[in-house]
């Protein structure tokens, strides 16, 4: 059985895929298998259908690549994050310290996103947008992070997913944190 969790950047997919890997054991996780910068980077290697995966995917407008994984996934859901100015600042975060998997502060970012890094907010929410357009024309089921993360939808995950879990969600921390400086006393 192949599970998809087609998502947006920054949406909280990678905790999410994570979190499915440790509720269904008997599943391999592929995040992100054909991006060569992942570490379940596989080439040209086909999927091997016959085997369980969870299989986490970025949208990036590649429709081949999603046509074929959808083609190959018997399970497709999508996800995605309704708050686009964190998303947006998490993004730009991400993108200029090269910084996607670890834990970090937010002290790159001023008060004047559009002036700094206006370029890269157009194009992320150019690629929003067209995610939002390929949700809409597939008509895929959709989660929304705030959903999972705040309002206990993971429940409604579960059902959607047919698995029963006792892992706590989300899984791990969150990898924004604030940017408190302490005071030695």
């Amino acid at each position: 059985m192949i599970l998809l969790l087609i998502a947006e950047i920054r949406s909280g997919s990678t905790n999410l895929a994570k979190w499915l890997k440790e509720s269904l054991p008997d599943f391999q996780l592929l995040n992100e298998p054909y991006n060569p910068k992942s570490s379940h980077f596989i080439g040209d290697s086909k999927i091997d259908k016959t085997k369980n995966y969870i299989i986490s995917e970025k949208f990036f407008n590649n429709q081949k690549l999603l046509n074929e994984l959808i083609g190959i996934s018997d399970v497709v859901f999508c996800l995605y994050r309704e708050d686009i100015k964190s998303q947006t600042e998490s993004y730009i975060i991400a993108d200029t310290t090269q910084n996607w998997y670890d834990v970090y502060v937010d002290d790159i970012i001023s008060k004047n996103i559009d002036v700094e890094f206006g370029d890269k907010k157009n194009t992320f929410h150019k690629l929003k947008q067209d995610f939002q357009s390929f949700i809409k024309d597939s008509d895929i089921t959709t989660f929304t992070y705030e959903g999972l993360y705040y309002d206990n939808k993971i429940d409604e995950l579960k059902t959607y997913l047919n698995i029963e879990s006792n892992i706590p969600f989300p899984y791990g921390q969150k990898y924004r944190q604030l940017d408190v400086k302490k005071s030695i006393v």
